[in-house]
């Protein structure tokens, strides 16, 4: 399995949010190549879209979005952060933001119950996460 990273972004966080995500999906994704995946989902795509909908971006009325592409190999999750927490956090905050939400894909219902995702799966990609965070806390 692979992290993908994306954003719907207000210009105003776009930059922020861009320069810790690529640090997150870097790390996770060099913890997890030499991980055992399931092969049920060893060469799987996770696709995470943030989604940050400050004053311009709120009138579009966005929906989240969870789905599974089994046709692509892709697991879809386009998450809202709260775009003024995001704006007004320092990068402890916004790291922090950010891992919560890559968090939320994991523990969404839909992993285990429905497209049966092993739990072992779901560890190491938490797991890839923690490390993640740790290396690019700044306090």
């Amino acid at each position: 399995m692979r992290l993908w990273t994306s954003a719907e972004a207000e210009h105003t966080v776009g930059k922020e949010y861009s320069k810790i995500v690529r640090g997150i999906e870097k790390i996770v994704n060099s913890y997890i190549e030499d991980k055992q995946f399931s092969d049920a989902y060893k060469d799987w795509r996770w696709a995470y879209i943030a989604m940050l909908e400050g004053p311009i971006m709120k009138t579009m009325d966005l929906p989240e979005i969870v789905r599974r592409s089994i046709k692509r190999k892709v697991l879809e999750f386009r998450l809202k952060i709260d775009y003024q927490s995001f704006l007004d956090g320092d990068y402890d905050q916004r790291l922090k933001l950010i891992i919560d939400s890559l968090i939320r894909c994991l523990e969404h219902p839909k992993m285990t119950k429905t497209w049966k995702v092993p739990e072992s799966d779901i560890a190491i990609l938490k797991e890839a996460l923690q490390v993640a965070e740790q290396q690019m806390r700044k306090n």
